[in-house]
Protein backbone atom coordinates (compact mmCIF):
# COMPACT_ATOMS: atom_id res chain seq x y z
CA UNK A 1 0.00 0.00 0.00
CA UNK A 2 1.10 3.50 -1.12
CA UNK A 3 0.45 5.87 2.00
CA UNK A 4 -3.56 4.90 1.69
CA UNK A 5 -5.63 4.90 5.05
CA UNK A 6 -7.38 1.68 5.54
CA UNK A 7 -11.11 1.06 6.38
CA UNK A 8 -12.48 -1.68 8.09
CA UNK A 9 -14.98 -3.15 5.76
CA UNK A 10 -17.05 -6.16 7.64
CA UNK A 11 -16.58 -7.60 11.02
CA UNK A 12 -14.26 -10.29 9.17
CA UNK A 13 -11.95 -7.54 9.54
CA UNK A 14 -11.29 -6.86 5.93
CA UNK A 15 -9.34 -3.47 4.98
CA UNK A 16 -9.39 -2.10 2.23
CA UNK A 17 -6.94 0.33 0.64
CA UNK A 18 -7.84 3.94 -0.09
CA UNK A 19 -8.12 4.52 -3.58
CA UNK A 20 -5.18 6.23 -4.09
CA UNK A 21 -3.04 3.67 -2.40
CA UNK A 22 -3.96 1.08 -4.85
CA UNK A 23 -4.22 2.84 -8.48
CA UNK A 24 -0.60 3.06 -9.49
CA UNK A 25 -0.92 5.74 -11.81
CA UNK A 26 -2.63 8.18 -9.04
CA UNK A 27 -5.93 9.04 -7.69
CA UNK A 28 -6.64 11.81 -10.36
CA UNK A 29 -5.48 10.05 -13.19
CA UNK A 30 -8.59 7.67 -13.93
CA UNK A 31 -6.27 5.31 -16.06
CA UNK A 32 -7.54 1.24 -15.77
CA UNK A 33 -5.68 -1.55 -14.90
CA UNK A 34 -4.26 -3.35 -18.04
CA UNK A 35 -7.12 -5.16 -19.75
CA UNK A 36 -5.67 -8.22 -18.89
CA UNK A 37 -5.80 -7.65 -15.30
CA UNK A 38 -9.21 -6.01 -15.44
CA UNK A 39 -10.85 -9.03 -17.04
CA UNK A 40 -9.17 -11.59 -15.18
CA UNK A 41 -9.96 -9.82 -12.01
CA UNK A 42 -13.51 -9.65 -13.06
CA UNK A 43 -13.64 -13.53 -13.91
CA UNK A 44 -12.06 -14.00 -10.06
CA UNK A 45 -14.76 -11.38 -8.63
CA UNK A 46 -17.84 -13.13 -11.06
CA UNK A 47 -16.87 -16.44 -9.93
CA UNK A 48 -16.40 -15.46 -5.65
CA UNK A 49 -19.44 -13.44 -6.14
CA UNK A 50 -21.93 -15.77 -7.52
CA UNK A 51 -21.00 -18.82 -5.63
CA UNK A 52 -21.16 -16.30 -2.68
CA UNK A 53 -24.64 -14.84 -3.12
CA UNK A 54 -25.26 -18.93 -3.49
CA UNK A 55 -24.33 -19.75 0.00
CA UNK A 56 -25.32 -16.57 1.57
CA UNK A 57 -29.06 -17.27 0.62
CA UNK A 58 -28.54 -20.73 1.78
CA UNK A 59 -26.82 -19.85 4.91
CA UNK A 60 -28.05 -16.43 6.05
CA UNK A 61 -29.46 -15.85 9.84
CA UNK A 62 -32.00 -13.82 10.98
CA UNK A 63 -29.07 -11.79 11.98
CA UNK A 64 -27.35 -11.97 8.44
CA UNK A 65 -30.19 -10.98 6.91
CA UNK A 66 -30.93 -7.95 8.83
CA UNK A 67 -27.19 -6.80 8.40
CA UNK A 68 -27.79 -7.09 4.75
CA UNK A 69 -30.48 -5.47 4.58
CA UNK A 70 -29.13 -2.51 6.45
CA UNK A 71 -26.49 -2.54 3.91
CA UNK A 72 -28.11 -2.69 1.33
CA UNK A 73 -30.84 0.24 2.08
CA UNK A 74 -28.01 2.44 2.47
CA UNK A 75 -26.51 1.38 -1.22
CA UNK A 76 -30.27 2.03 -2.57
CA UNK A 77 -29.87 5.56 -0.92
CA UNK A 78 -26.66 6.37 -2.18
CA UNK A 79 -27.35 5.40 -5.82
CA UNK A 80 -30.16 8.17 -5.47
CA UNK A 81 -27.79 11.29 -4.72
CA UNK A 82 -24.59 12.24 -6.37
CA UNK A 83 -21.90 11.50 -4.12
CA UNK A 84 -19.91 8.88 -6.15
CA UNK A 85 -17.85 8.08 -2.90
CA UNK A 86 -20.50 7.23 -0.82
CA UNK A 87 -21.90 4.93 -3.57
CA UNK A 88 -18.65 3.36 -4.20
CA UNK A 89 -17.94 2.78 -0.86
CA UNK A 90 -21.55 1.53 -0.25
CA UNK A 91 -21.44 -0.99 -3.62
CA UNK A 92 -18.11 -2.52 -1.87
CA UNK A 93 -19.61 -3.26 1.69
CA UNK A 94 -22.75 -4.47 -0.02
CA UNK A 95 -20.66 -6.87 -2.06
CA UNK A 96 -18.51 -7.64 1.03
CA UNK A 97 -21.02 -8.39 3.18
CA UNK A 98 -22.43 -11.09 1.20
CA UNK A 99 -19.12 -12.79 0.49
CA UNK A 100 -19.34 -12.90 4.34
CA UNK A 101 -22.78 -14.34 5.00
CA UNK A 102 -21.31 -17.06 2.85
CA UNK A 103 -19.51 -18.38 5.81
CA UNK A 104 -17.22 -20.00 3.20
CA UNK A 105 -13.77 -19.02 4.37
CA UNK A 106 -11.95 -20.02 0.82
CA UNK A 107 -15.09 -17.43 -1.26
CA UNK A 108 -13.91 -15.26 2.23
CA UNK A 109 -10.19 -15.21 1.29
CA UNK A 110 -10.48 -15.38 -2.16
CA UNK A 111 -12.50 -12.43 -1.58
CA UNK A 112 -10.16 -10.43 0.62
CA UNK A 113 -7.86 -10.52 -1.95
CA UNK A 114 -9.75 -9.45 -5.12
CA UNK A 115 -11.95 -6.77 -3.68
CA UNK A 116 -9.14 -4.75 -2.77
CA UNK A 117 -7.41 -5.04 -5.88
CA UNK A 118 -11.10 -4.28 -8.15
CA UNK A 119 -11.37 -0.81 -6.13
CA UNK A 120 -9.92 1.16 -8.37
CA UNK A 121 -11.97 -0.62 -10.91
CA UNK A 122 -15.70 0.24 -9.24
CA UNK A 123 -14.85 3.27 -8.57
CA UNK A 124 -14.06 4.55 -12.04
CA UNK A 125 -17.16 1.96 -13.51
CA UNK A 126 -19.25 3.93 -11.00
CA UNK A 127 -18.11 7.26 -11.89
CA UNK A 128 -19.08 6.05 -15.39
CA UNK A 129 -22.27 4.12 -14.99
CA UNK A 130 -24.28 6.92 -12.60
CA UNK A 131 -24.36 9.80 -14.57
CA UNK A 132 -26.80 7.55 -17.11
CA UNK A 133 -30.02 7.35 -15.17
CA UNK A 134 -30.55 3.95 -17.17
CA UNK A 135 -27.33 2.57 -16.44
CA UNK A 136 -28.17 3.79 -12.41
CA UNK A 137 -31.35 2.05 -12.28
CA UNK A 138 -29.62 -0.85 -13.53
CA UNK A 139 -27.50 -1.23 -11.54
CA UNK A 140 -29.76 -0.66 -8.43
CA UNK A 141 -31.97 -3.37 -10.19
CA UNK A 142 -29.41 -5.84 -10.06
CA UNK A 143 -28.54 -5.31 -6.68
CA UNK A 144 -31.98 -5.27 -5.55
CA UNK A 145 -32.13 -8.57 -7.38
CA UNK A 146 -29.64 -10.05 -5.58
CA UNK A 147 -30.49 -9.19 -2.07
CA UNK A 148 -34.35 -10.14 -2.62
CA UNK A 149 -33.25 -13.46 -3.58
CA UNK A 150 -30.43 -13.66 -1.04
CA UNK A 151 -33.05 -12.80 1.97
CA UNK A 152 -35.83 -15.07 0.18
CA UNK A 153 -33.34 -18.03 0.62
CA UNK A 154 -33.04 -18.43 -3.68
CA UNK A 155 -29.82 -19.94 -3.70
CA UNK A 156 -30.29 -20.04 -7.61
CA UNK A 157 -31.65 -16.85 -8.51
CA UNK A 158 -29.11 -15.38 -6.09
CA UNK A 159 -26.01 -16.75 -8.18
CA UNK A 160 -27.73 -15.91 -11.34
CA UNK A 161 -28.28 -12.52 -10.46
CA UNK A 162 -24.56 -11.74 -9.10
CA UNK A 163 -23.20 -13.42 -12.29
CA UNK A 164 -25.76 -11.12 -14.52
CA UNK A 165 -24.61 -7.78 -12.70
CA UNK A 166 -20.74 -8.68 -13.09
CA UNK A 167 -21.73 -9.36 -17.52
CA UNK A 168 -23.52 -5.78 -16.84
CA UNK A 169 -20.21 -4.45 -15.09
CA UNK A 170 -17.90 -5.95 -17.55
CA UNK A 171 -19.41 -4.71 -20.39
CA UNK A 172 -19.69 -0.96 -19.56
Amino acid sequence: MRGGEEVTATRVGWALPAPAAIDPAGPDTGNASPLHLRDELLDVRELVESHAAAAAARRATDTGRRRLAEIFERLDRSFSTEDGEAQVACDLAFHMAIIDLSGDPALQKVGAAVIPLMYGHVRRNLARLMPDPHRRETLRRQHRATYESIVAGNADAASASASAHMVFVRTQ
